[in-house]
């Protein structure tokens, strides 16, 4: 396993640039990997690119209570093509949940996480609540993404409807639905069509209704069983991420 760490900065640099790293990610590169002014770090934006830095100023006050703003000058720079497009439709669940399944997709490499609500939903907050979430979410995505250096963060869409989600589908070339009494894993990731993006579905823990279940199949969405036993969402929602982005890998190779 790589000791590389990954630090997050803001825009779009080239060669020779200066920048500024956030207050949060000053305290961590110097509190706890106890970098100095001469080290190279690796600095993502989140948006495909990876830059090799030297710090060049920025230290602590007071010994180790307070950090400075790192400044580090960029020595060379990469950007990755666009990110796989597969996508991971769940409901919101208990938040320690969601946070698990949050970081995997996002160590995975989803391109996008769309919450939805459905009939057996068990979270029924409002939007001001949903904004409150979803801005914590994106704190996990973006610390997931510093872990394993994955240089497209993982975007958390706004909370939808179900109605919403199913007029979203179109836009897939593959729609798979975790289902337990649906195709084996393998037979199911094996009806795929590589000339359009992947979207994995699934559902509450008391699972959909059967007119939410038929309106995602008339969609053209093929049941998945992800599992011999039943499963939570959020284990399945890594399950399902995991199956569609090996798939892909594979069509590129």
């Amino acid at each position: 396993m790589s000791s590389e760490r990954f630090f997050i900065i803001n825009g779009s640099h080239s060669r020779g640039d200066e920048v500024v790293l956030g207050e949060g990610e000053s305290r961590h590169l110097f509190r706890v990997v106890r970098a100095r002014p001469g080290d190279e770090v690796t600095l993502l934006d989140g948006e495909g690119g990876t830059y090799k830095a030297v710090i060049r100023t920025g230290g602590t006050i007071g010994g180790l209570k307070k950090s400075t703003g790192v400044t580090a000058e960029i020595i060379s720079s990469e950007r990755s093509g666009p990110a796989f497009i597969v996508d991971i439709a769940m409901p919101m669940i208990k938040s320690h949940r969601m946070d698990f399944a949050i970081e995997k997709c996002a160590e995975m490499g989803v391109r996008r996480i769309i919450p939805f609500r459905c009939e057996r939903s068990i979270w029924k907050g409002g939007d001001e609540e949903a904004g409150k979430k979803r801005a914590r979410l994106e704190r996990k995505v973006a610390a997931a993404c510093k872990q394993s250096g994955n240089p497209w963060f993982t975007r958390i869409e706004p909370v939808t409807t179900f109605a919403g989600l199913a007029g979203m589908l179109s836009d897939y070339g593959s729609i798979y639905l975790a289902d337990a009494a649906g195709a084996s894993f393998y037979a199911a990731f094996g009806k795929r069509d590589s000339s359009g993006g992947m979207i994995g579905i699934v559902g509450p823990e008391g699972g959909l209704t059967e007119m939410e279940r038929e309106a995602l199949l008339s969609s053209g969405a093929v049941t998945v069983s992800l599992g011999l036993n039943r499963l939570r969402s959020e284990t399945s929602a890594f399950l399902m991420a995991s199956g569609m982005i090996l798939c892909k890998k594979d069509l590129q190779e």
